[in-house]
């Protein structure tokens, strides 16, 4: 007959201790890498939310700028070549078509270029410290010597506050200028509708 274990063999037995000694070596370090993996993974999920933020209105401007602006300005340029056998009238043209552009990319209003200016760079300040933050991380899983997806808190801080400050200068500018000349600005609805459809942007959740 199979030879019984004594009760106090059986807890030592089960123990995590106990378990801990007879696991593997092997599984104790993947197990190790795991946990570490997920606690990088943690740290990392505060960039890669900004950058989430950063790219909804990134995308937003590029829309805008190639279907409510270069699309409909080069169309209506287009059409007034083809139907016009004089120079100046397509010179006069041509004028109208940079005077729109300008117009609609706010070149002139230069704090709203500046802006705009400093939320790009702000993108790109984030993607390289995310990049250097996931390399580390991955470094670290590996057994490498470098803390897990370790970054400066001070300076993502500094990156979030700067992109924030300037996008919300910016949906301001876009509901004023909209609010005192609706009906001479459609694209800034438009472009203030995508950015802002739900809420989302003006009701303070990005900041939670």
């Amino acid at each position: 007959s199979p030879r019984r274990i004594r009760p106090g063999a059986q807890k030592l037995k089960n123990h995590p201790f106990f378990r801990a000694w007879l696991q593997p070596q092997s599984s104790l370090r993947g197990r190790r890498e795991r946990e570490r993996s997920r606690a990088a993974q943690a740290r990392l999920r505060p960039l890669r939310a900004l950058r989430a933020q950063m790219g909804f209105l990134v995308d937003a401007l590029q829309f805008y700028l190639h279907a409510d602006v270069l699309e409909p300005s080069w169309r209506q340029l287009s059409s007034r070549i083809q139907t016009s056998s004089d120079f100046e009238e397509v010179a006069r043209a041509h004028e109208a078509y940079l005077g729109s552009l300008a117009v609609h990319i706010f070149r002139h209003v230069p704090e709203v270029c500046a802006a705009l200016d400093s939320v790009l760079r702000s993108c790109a300040c984030l993607c390289e410290l995310l990049e250097t933050a996931e390399d580390r991380a991955a470094s670290a899983s590996l057994g490498g010597n470098v803390s897990d997806g370790s970054y400066e808190p001070a300076e993502f801080e500094k990156i979030q506050a700067q992109f924030w400050v300037q996008s919300d200068f910016f949906l301001e500018f876009l509901r004023g200028a909209h609010s005192a000349s609706p009906d001479a600005s459609p694209h800034l609805a438009q472009l203030l509708m995508r950015i802002d459809f739900n809420g989302f942007w003006s009701g303070g959740d990005r900041y939670n």
